[in-house]
């Protein structure tokens, strides 16, 4: 995930935390070996669910 170059630094925190959501999702389907066409259940917030769809779990 790229942080543009001329963000406001006082957005920087929540851009920060919002990374770490999505690459927490990408590392468990990662981990979980999930890959396109096997069926999983997904439990946590969206953020992390949209991280492993994008790793191939949807």
């Amino acid at each position: 995930m790229k942080i543009p170059a001329d963000v406001d630094t006082a957005r920087l925190p929540s851009l920060l935390a919002l990374r770490n959501v999505h690459l927490t999702g990408y590392h468990a389907a990662h981990m979980g070996w999930v890959e396109p066409g096997k069926t999983v259940t997904m439990i946590g917030d969206p953020p992390r669910g949209r991280g492993r769809r994008r790793a191939g779990a949807g």
